[in-house]
């Protein structure tokens, strides 16, 4: 939870939001009072962010072996 408390104010409520209390990206996105697609955005950018943040803390705690996330699916056309 630290990663998440360290993301910029609005990012982190998006978080909040759909990954932590499971709401729809409809239903965070009216919450937030943003389009879907911004809000989509902006939880790409935050997932990043949390990434960078958990790698780093993970090889501070000498961890020699970061588990990736797994690759981007392709979008459907």
């Amino acid at each position: 939870m630290k990663a998440v408390a360290e993301l910029p104010g609005e990012l982190r409520l998006l978080v909040q939001l759909v990954l932590i209390e499971g709401l729809s990206n409809r239903e965070a996105a009216e919450a937030a009072n943003c389009p879907e697609g911004t809000l989509r955005s902006r939880l790409s950018r935050a997932r990043g962010l949390l990434r960078a943040s958990l790698d780093k803390h993970a090889t501070d705690a000498g961890s020699d072996r970061v588990v990736p996330f797994p690759e981007r699916r392709e979008q459907r056309r």
